[in-house]
């Protein structure tokens, strides 16, 4: 199944490539993204999820899943995984 990163998605990846490239060795940041987007293809398979148990994001239909410290808010469209936002767990409330 394919794997699209809408862009606020995408943008919250960038910051957390920049933050960790700050705060570690060069190439750090690259190293956990391509962990990250791998992690996240491991959900895009062609099975029923269940709505996120946060109220806000089951009205509009959102799919959640934690990976490592994460929340991945998705949605599958014609055989299509759309991951739409990524927020830190801490953040849910």
């Amino acid at each position: 199944m394919k794997v699209v990163i809408l862009p606020t998605a995408h943008k919250t990846i960038q910051q957390i490539v920049a933050y960790i490239e700050d705060i570690n060795t060069e190439g750090s940041g690259i190293k956990w993204s391509e962990r990250f987007y791998k992690e996240i293809s491991k959900y895009a398979q062609p099975i029923k999820y269940a709505l996120c148990r946060h109220k806000f994001w089951a009205n509009k239909k959102f799919h959640c899943v934690a990976v490592k410290n994460w929340i991945i808010f998705f949605k599958i469209e014609n055989d299509i995984f759309y991951v739409y936002r990524i927020i830190h767990a801490a953040n849910i409330r």
